[in-house]
Parts: structure tokens; C-alpha cells; sequence
């Protein structure tokens, strides 16, 4: 199952925003531009939404199932997340920041 989500979360950081081999909905797939934009303002509706998005997002990876050792919120915080997520965020700005999260997934097994 590891391997799984593991390969999910690699297709989700690879894919293009138009040709997605994951179909996401809600906050996860607007570009990391807006993240960027919106978290200028850490406490406006838009960053709240995109960062419970996030948070929910690699939170149910890892629930998915839970005896495999794939625990990548593991010693993290909310904050430890989002700052990750918000620096791969100004690096890729064109990408969705699904894949932000695919990627937070792959960098923390």
C-alpha cells in the first residue's frame, strides 16, 4: 500500500495541471502562484482554505493505511507543513498545489 500512495502522490507531482492522472477538486488545484499570493495574508479565508486543504490532503495519504509506515506528517506540526509546502510553492509556481502536497508526501515517507 506504501508503494501505492507512494506512486499516486508521484503521479499527482508529475502530472500538468490540464492533464492530471489524479482528479482533484477544491483548493488543491488552483497554482502555487495563488498560494503564494494568498498567504501574504496567513489569515485571509483563502490561505485558511488552502491550508486546511493541504493539511486534510496528506492527512487522509496517511490514513489511507495506517500499517504501512507511511506516516509523513511524523514529527511535524501544521506550521512545519505549510512552510514546506509554501517554499516548494514559490519554487513552482505554475504547478497546483495538489502537487505541493504529492511532493511534501514523496519528501517525508
Amino acid at each position: 500500500m506504501r508503494l501505492a500512495i507512494a506512486t499516486i502522490a508521484l503521479l499527482a507531482t508529475l502530472a500538468s495541471h490540464q492533464a492530471q492522472a489524479v482528479r482533484f477538486i477544491g483548493a488543491g488545484i488552483m497554482p502555487c502562484s495563488q498560494w503564494t499570493a494568498d498567504h501574504k495574508r496567513p489569515t485571509s479565508p483563502n490561505a485558511i482554505m488552502q491550508d486546511q486543504w493541504v493539511l486534510g490532503f496528506i492527512s487522509g495519504g496517511a490514513a489511507r493505511d495506517p500499517d504501512e509506515n507511511f506516516d509523513p506528517l511524523h514529527g511535524l506540526e501544521a506550521f512545519d507543513v505549510l512552510f514546506w509546502v509554501a517554499n516548494w510553492c514559490q519554487a513552482n509556481p505554475q504547478v497546483p498545489v495538489a502537487n505541493a502536497a504529492g511532493a511534501f508526501m514523496l519528501a517525508h515517507p
